[in-house]
């Protein structure tokens, strides 16, 4: 499917429902098991993000706030506070304004010279493949490849892949920013999550009116911020699809005992110093993690480190930090993380402009990380001491009686 994916073999909504076929007819998983994976909790929190960012569109307000919010509240410490996931839901059609807005501004200037007024600019139409002229003040962020220059193109395209970028790495600032964080501090069961929040406001926004009441006023029709006919048309529902296929993929690694087998495997990692054990298993997560939901990534992975600095009498935290960090390095494919599949959901990139950026990016986190574990880390959480809470209550008993009995042999001597 990793394959699939980064060569478009086909549609990538359609290479994400491999597993439904593959996993019952290789007697992996049965086919109700492998249809629940495509919509767990995380993906309700995901659509419940899209339908708050249909409706901004649909209110212009997005319109309203795009340059002051670009230039003045950066995504990174937006992610921070909110999810990832929303962040990137919000900021991607404010995004998706200012490019607008940079591409009349183009269109303005190259008309100043001729002291064309802003009024005909900004209804002078430019012809489609089809012959069928759009107006520049009208065109939806789908006609953008139709409109804009090379260079505009080129601007958008960095513009969208900043905030699936800046909301990845924020993300990893605050327990709360990515799920994957969660997974780390144990807090990921809970009753209420953020989907609960996401769909409980996604709903409440098909019933508020679009416009103030006016109680003594004619009684009018009053539309809602957001209805039925306008979620049918801007959804993305292919990346829904396509968020479950890694959801779905990952579950196969599990049933097939794929993760147990790599855990076996990080065993033999024993012989290498520590700080290349932690090399390796950012290298092993990053990998993993752009190729699956980087939140599965964690839940596999952060149990299997945690045996291994148990076994070799280490601090767990000095593997389960970096680990849970590489699985926010997930920048190459629009499947790793949501605020990729978000920003791919703009119809202006494709998997190899993610893939050529998110290298680069990758490779610089990861060296960071590896950096920040070997330096202050070490001293910030005093990684270099085995911590009691790393036993368990057995192993606990076990060692006090084994110094009970030393402590009673040391006496009778």
């Amino acid at each position: 499917m990793a394959v699939y994916w980064v060569m478009e073999v086909l549609p990538l909504a359609i290479t994400a429902l491999l597993p439904m076929v593959l996993y019952p007819l290789l007697g992996l998983m049965a086919s109700d098991d492998v249809a629940q994976m495509y919509l767990p909790d995380i993906s309700f929190l995901f659509i419940g993000g899209l339908m708050v960012a249909v409706a901004v569109q649909k209110c212009k307000l997005h319109n309203r706030v795009a340059l002051f919010v670009l230039t003045v509240v950066p995504p990174q410490p937006c992610c921070m506070w909110i999810s990832n996931t929303a962040t990137a839901a919000l900021m991607v059609p404010i995004a998706n304004s200012v490019i607008i807005e940079l591409v009349k501004s183009n269109r303005r200037n190259e008309f100043s010279d001729s002291l064309v007024s802003e009024a005909v600019v900004e209804d002078r139409y430019n012809e489609n493949s089809d012959g069928r002229r759009k107006s520049l003040s009208t065109f939806s962020t789908r006609d953008m490849t139709e409109i804009l220059s090379k260079d505009e193109y080129h601007m958008a395209k960095g513009l969208l892949i900043s905030v699936a970028f800046g909301a990845n790495i924020g993300g990893t600032g605050t327990i709360t920013g990515t799920p994957s964080n969660l997974v780390l501090m144990g807090q990921i069961k809970e009753y209420v999550t953020d989907a609960t929040s996401a769909i409980l406001v996604a709903i409440i926004l098909f019933a508020v009116p679009n416009q103030k009441p006016d109680f003594f006023g004619k009684s009018e029709n009053v539309g809602t911020l957001l209805d039925w006919k306008t979620m049918q048309a801007n959804f993305p529902w292919s990346v829904v699809l396509l968020l479950g296929g890694g959801f779905a993929m990952a579950a196969g690694v599990k049933e097939s005992n794929l993760s147990y087998r790599v855990g076996e495997m990080m065993q033999l990692l024993q012989m290498f110093p520590v700080n290349v054990i932690m090399a390796l298993c950012i290298f092993i997560t990053v990998f993993l993690t752009n190729i699956c939901s980087n939140t599965v990534t964690a839940s596999i992975f952060i149990p299997i480190v945690a045996e291994l600095a148990k076994s070799l009498e280490i601090n767990p935290l000095y593997f389960m930090i970096p680990t849970t960090l590489a699985s926010s390095m997930a920048f190459t494919l629009p499947v790793a993380t949501p605020p990729n599949a978000i920003v791919f959901a703009s119809g202006l990139l494709r998997v190899k402009d993610l893939l050529l950026a998110g290298a680069v990016v990758t490779a610089e986190c990861g060296l960071l990380a590896i950096l920040f574990m070997m330096t202050w880390a070490t001293y910030l959480f005093e990684l270099d001491k085995f911590p009691l809470w790393a036993y368990t209550p057995a192993e606990l008993v076990y060692r006090n009686h084994t110094l009970f009995d030393l402590l009673v042999n040391a006496t009778a001597k």
